[in-house]
């Protein structure tokens, strides 16, 4: 059992005061990720390319694969052509539906 050495009472674990400030922090924390996600909509499509190309190509190696894939000098135009082809065939495929 853990005990708080912060706690001169000598409650073990964290208190209801301890744990309401972690649950506040969370949620600006989900907040201020949420926030940047919207400001920045490319790493929406960075990951979606990505995880599609991995899919895809189902390399053994994961992390060499990523190395390579996030190293790419030409990145920026591998995401903007790829995103378009992944996201064309899922609205395309919605569509059929």
């Amino acid at each position: 059992n853990f005990v708080n050495p912060h706690d001169i009472a000598g409650t073990k674990g964290i208190v209801k005061t301890q744990m309401d400030e972690i649950e506040n922090k969370k949620v600006q924390f989900r907040m201020a990720n949420e926030f940047y996600m919207r400001d920045h909509p490319e790493i929406q499509k960075l990951v979606t390319v990505f995880l599609f190309k991995v899919l895809d190509e189902k390399p053994k190696d994961i992390l060499s694969y990523a190395g390579k894939f996030f190293d790419n000098p030409k990145l920026k135009e591998i995401v903007e052509l790829e995103n378009e082809h992944y996201t064309g065939d899922l609205k395309q495929k919605k569509s059929n539906h």
